[in-house]
């Protein structure tokens, strides 16, 4: 190892980030708190909620400390329990 923390949920965000164009959308169906889902799966280490998309990926990113190097817009997000459905726009390169 290179002694360097790995953070998978950043790490998908920036590659997701890094494929599209600006402009084109993302959208994600994930089981979220407070579903009793979100914490079925033992390969679920990053519990979703309805904020995590809009506090740490768009506009001034939360996420930038933690390697986050780009940008996506929220267009659309709802609750299709026990799914939260978001849409995110790439904003920029």
């Amino acid at each position: 190892m290179d002694g360097q923390t790995k953070l998978p949920f950043i790490n998908l965000m920036n590659e997701i980030h890094r494929v599209l164009k600006p402009g084109d959308l993302f959208f994600s169906q994930t089981p979220a708190y407070p579903c009793k889902e979100a914490f079925q799966d033992p390969t679920h280490v990053n519990i979703i909620t309805e904020d995590t998309f809009p506090l740490y990926f768009c506009n001034d990113s939360w996420a930038r400390p933690y390697g986050f190097k780009g940008s996506y817009k929220c267009v659309a997000q709802e609750w299709c329990r026990p799914s939260l459905l978001t849409l995110l726009q790439k904003t920029s390169d």
